[in-house]
């Protein structure tokens, strides 16, 4: 059987251009396909088929038919007339699982449609059983614009499912006779023949074998084309840039002196358009405190079809999770009050879709605590009693140094009565000591202490919080206090200490000074009178010498006063500076 997707002129002309491929002439006939041709795909996998109207060259303005699948093997999810060229549906779009069928009826206002990849409809399905599903479309009539309605469509192109199949249909070679040697081509880009990728530009490469003078390559949907395009001498690799999404085949074939080798072929899936229609909706619940929440997904991708989900809750882990068949996903078990959920629906080839929608959580009638030990050293049991819901499960939780941490549960009994208490370990340190990242002891302070309950997975409210005053152990209270006493008042000692070394350092200094004042001062007085005894001396010696010298001259009488003077202002100078010194013996006293 052939599987087609005959492509617009201009479409072609696109794809080919890179190649400089010829154009099979049948692409040109008005035509009903289903893309892809061909689809592999496990059992339980999301996926869509696009229903595809070409007539590149006579406008046709209605369409109609049934779609046929096989119902063992698919089940159609939904159907989305989004991006159709349909303006007015004469039958909406319908579909049976029970019938295996996809109807659809409607009419591309004046004037028309002309082109190729002219969507009309999506069908959304779902595989649930292996084997072989053909997919095709029977009682199908296009109608021309021209007036008199004519039928002009001259071929179905169907689509092969392969449900949990192992290979895909692509041509395989391999075993093929080939007069020149086998080929395998390979693609840095596109390494996996089954898997789809969003790289727009495909490298491929092989090995020229032996004898090859030429070769021929070709790139189209159709996964039986021969190559026309003819490279002499042969080329070895060949990139192939702005490739549109779907699946394509690349074509390869070598002449030489023996003749044409066989074909060979590489399938390459390219995907580069995020999922469409992504929707979050909540699940109606019974029980607003049911603590378990189901949203349904509903993700299209027209192109590689949904691979999975990644989904987290207030921001927390990211969980991969893929859809069973139901499109149902259940949150665990949560707190009561607000969340956020958020998802992102990932295609085959990585491209994702986000959405988020905010929810609640009810929750019941908080735990009331009755009594409690107010004041603990570090060392003793933290204890609350109270009142909850009968046999319920009831959690107790401190607050240290900004983190909630759970310290251990109980059961409240028949009539809901519960006492639950935590006893740190005996640690010498007034600290916090962490183990397998949960405090095992506390420092002094003062501590949030609450308590919750639950019952068969419901969580009731948090209790209301008291407050606990943890204290150190009386002997560490008393190192402690010693200790910090001792820091205080070794400095303090240690000051004292050098002020007192100070003061008789500066005491013997002083005396020192003193001694050797009074020493000098003496000294000085000393010489000071011996100085003068010497000045006197020679004063009269001069006044003798002056009054000598009147037997030979006469002597003038200013110059005796001036002997009187200096006479008078050394004794009154001796005077002054023997003042002076007293008065430095005195200050050294």
């Amino acid at each position: 059987m052939v599987f087609q997707n005959f492509l617009c002129k201009a479409t072609l002309v696109i794809a080919f251009g890179v190649l400089g491929l010829t154009i099979p002439q049948s692409s040109f006939a008005q035509s009903i396909s289903i893309t892809p041709s061909a689809v592999n795909q496990p059992v339980g996998k999301s996926f869509s088929l696009k229903l595809i109207v070409s007539s590149p060259n006579q406008a046709v303005n209605a369409f109609s038919g049934t779609v046929s699948f096989p119902k063992d093997k698919l089940q159609v999810v939904s159907l989305s007339k989004t991006d159709s060229i349909v303006n007015v549906w004469v039958t909406e779009p319908s579909f049976s699982n029970d019938l295996g069928t996809v109807s659809f009826e409607g009419i591309a206002l004046n004037p028309g449609f002309t082109g190729s990849l002219g969507k009309i409809l999506t069908i959304n399905l779902k595989s649930i059983a292996r084997g072989d599903a053909t997919v095709t479309v029977s009682d199908a009539s296009v109608l021309a614009n021209d007036g008199s309605g004519t039928n002009v469509l001259k071929e179905i192109q169907p689509s092969l499912v392969l449900v949990g199949a192992t290979t895909a249909p692509v041509p395989d070679v391999s075993d093929q006779a080939n007069t020149i040697g086998q080929v395998k081509i390979t693609s840095l880009t596109h390494p996996n023949e089954r898997k789809w990728y969003p790289d727009r530009t495909a490298k491929l490469t092989w090995t020229i074998p032996k004898g090859a003078t030429a070769s021929f390559l070709s790139l189209d949907r159709d996964a039986k084309d021969t190559p026309q395009k003819k490279y002499s001498p042969a080329i070895d690799s060949k990139e192939v840039a702005d490739i549109e999404d779907g699946t394509w085949y690349f074509h390869l074939a070598f002449e030489g002196a023996g003749g044409k080798s066989s074909i060979s072929t590489y399938r390459l899936n390219v995907d580069t358009t995020a999922p469409s229609s992504f929707s979050i909706k909540e699940l109606p619940r019974t029980d607003k405190a049911d603590p378990k929440v189901r949203f349904a997904f509903s993700a299209t991708d027209e192109v590689s079809g949904i691979d999975h989900y990644e989904v987290s809750i207030d921001s927390g882990n990211i969980v991969t999770w893929r859809d069973p068949g139901d499109g149902i996903f259940e949150t665990d078990a949560l707190s009561p009050g607000q969340h956020t959920i958020s998802v992102k629906a990932y295609d085959e080839a990585g491209n994702y879709a986000a959405g988020s929608a905010d929810f609640s959580v009810s929750g019941v009638d908080a735990p009331t605590i009755d009594s409690y030990t107010d004041r603990v050293e570090n060392t003793d049991v933290i204890s609350l009693s109270g009142r909850t819901y009968p046999n319920a499960s009831v959690g107790l939780y401190i607050n240290v140094l900004g983190k909630e941490y759970e310290f251990g549960r109980t059961t409240s009994g028949a009539d809901g009565i519960f006492t639950i208490a935590w006893k740190p370990d005996p640690v010498s340190s007034d600290t916090v000591v962490l183990s397998s990242n949960k405090p095992v002891s506390l420092e002094s302070g003062i501590y949030d202490v609450w308590v919750d309950a639950s019952m068969n997975g419901v969580k009731t409210y948090p209790s209301r919080r008291v407050q606990v005053i943890v204290d150190a152990p009386f002997s560490v209270t008393v190192s402690k206090s010693l200790f910090e006493v001792s820091l205080y008042l070794a400095p303090a000692i240690i000051l004292i200490m050098i002020a007192l070394i100070g003061a008789l350092y500066a005491t013997r200094r002083i005396v020192s000074f003193k001694k050797h004042v009074f020493a000098e001062a003496e000294e000085t007085e000393d010489v000071l009178h011996k100085s003068f005894v010497l000045l006197r001396e020679d004063i009269a010696e001069y006044k003798k010498t002056v009054e000598g010298a009147q037997t030979r001259r006469r002597i003038t009488k200013a110059e005796m006063d001036l002997v009187e003077r200096l006479s008078q202002n050394l004794v009154e100078a001796e005077r002054l500076i023997k003042k002076e010194v007293k008065d430095i013996e005195h200050t050294a006293e």
